[in-house]
């Protein structure tokens, strides 16, 4: 697809979080931070997320859509991924994986209660158990499947606010693009040798 249709695809799904580092203490950590800011900053409820420990060292976390967008399009929503991305950038700490947020190249998200190869499960816990969590009950917590319940997802006015805010950006910066021109010739201009020559620093001033 051309850089104009890419622009057009529209998606739907959860918001979503990827933590992940070698150090697992640190991911814990700052996995726990990420959560109460959503909680102090934003008044997330966390039983109407859905939280997941991986079973390696990373942790996963979702929004469902109608936490924060009130009318969920029937077709999806344009660009979708770049707005999550703004999101992320926004709320970003460390271990926090940004480059999730692909549009062109998808990347796998891990199914719950599915075996690893290490032994362990990717499962759901609760906010209260991830409060809870250390590096050793991590281990055990992902060693056996298991399923968790959460709340039905209502609106939060203030999810709700951040993402009409990054919408808006992202369709503001996508219009700006538009607008310039590709020149169907800049390949070919580019081999020039006039262009070789000022890359190599032929004439050009320090």
């Amino acid at each position: 697809l051309s850089p104009e249709a890419m622009t057009k695809l529209c998606y739907a799904g959860p918001l979503y979080f990827d933590f992940d580092s070698t150090d697992a203490e640190l991911v814990l950590n700052k996995f726990k931070d990420f959560c109460a800011r959503l909680v102090d900053e934003f008044l997330v409820d966390m039983e109407q997320c859905r939280l997941y420990a991986t079973g390696g060292r990373g942790f996963h976390l979702e929004i469902p859509m109608p936490m924060f967008c009130s009318k969920v399009p029937r077709d999806g929503i344009e660009m979708l991924p770049l707005i999550f991305r703004e999101i992320a950038s926004h709320l970003a700490v460390d271990t926090l994986d940004m480059r999730i947020y692909s549009v062109r190249k998808g990347r796998m998200w891990r199914t719950p209660n599915v075996e690893r190869t290490n032994g362990h499960y990717k499962v759901p816990i609760t906010y209260q158990e991830l409060l809870e969590l250390t590096t050793e009950s991590v281990d055990t917590i992902t060693s056996t499947p298991r399923q968790v319940t959460t709340k039905p997802p209502l609106i939060n006015a203030d999810l709700e606010l951040l993402f009409a805010s990054k919408q808006q950006f992202v369709a503001e910066r996508l219009a700006k693009r538009t607008k310039i021109k590709i020149d169907p010739d800049a390949k070919r201009k580019s081999e020039s040798a006039s262009v070789l020559l000022a890359m190599s620093g032929v004439g050009l001033k320090e």
